[in-house]
Parts: structure tokens; sequence; C-alpha cells
């Protein structure tokens, strides 16, 4: 029995790796690009409440691959939504300047 629970957490550490970590190409691409436009805001935040959801539910079950990996989730997709919050934001100030520079007097 406690071998068959231990395989059971190993398939559950590595599933987590598996979709934790796939958002790190999308960190990676908003870092470099300094661009998060094509990023919608409602996904961000439906997937980040959903691992905060998923995060409690593994307290309540006392399953450590669900929270270890949905607390990861949950900062991976924060970070996110901060880098479209800032990028957005610089993106519209660009915008407005632009506009502002371009106006005729």
């Amino acid at each position: 029995m406690v071998q068959m629970h231990a395989a059971i957490n190993a398939i559950g550490y590595v599933a987590g790796v598996l979709t934790t970590f796939g958002s790190v190409p999308q960190i990676i691409r908003a870092l470099r690009t300094k661009s998060t436009k094509d990023l919608s805001y409602t996904s961000l935040v439906v997937i980040d409440t959903g691992a905060i959801t998923w995060t409690i539910y593994g307290i309540l079950l006392r399953n450590g691959p669900l929270i270890v990996w949905d607390i990861i989730t949950f900062v991976m997709y924060s970070t996110l939504i901060a880098l479209k919050y800032k990028y957005d934001k610089q993106e519209r100030l660009l915008c407005d300047n632009i506009q502002l520079s371009t106006t005729p007097i």
C-alpha cells in the first residue's frame, strides 16, 4: 500500500512539472519582447484562480503534489499577470505620447 501511494504521488509530481512549467516559455517570451498584448487578463486570472482553488483542495486532502505544483502555478501565472499589467501600461503610455506628439497644434 505504501509503495502504491508513493507511485501515485510520483505520477502527481510528474504531471505537476509538465503542466506547471508550461507557462515558462510564455514568461520568457514576455520578458524578451516586453509585450503581453496577446495574453488575455481573463484567461490568466481564471487559471490563477483555478491554481489557488486546487491548492486549497490539495491542503484539504493533504496531497503534497497538488499543494506544491499549484502554489508554483499560482506564482507563475501571477507573474504573467504582473508582466501584462506592466507592459500594457508602458504600451498605453507610449501610444499616448506618440498621439500627443503627432497632434497638430
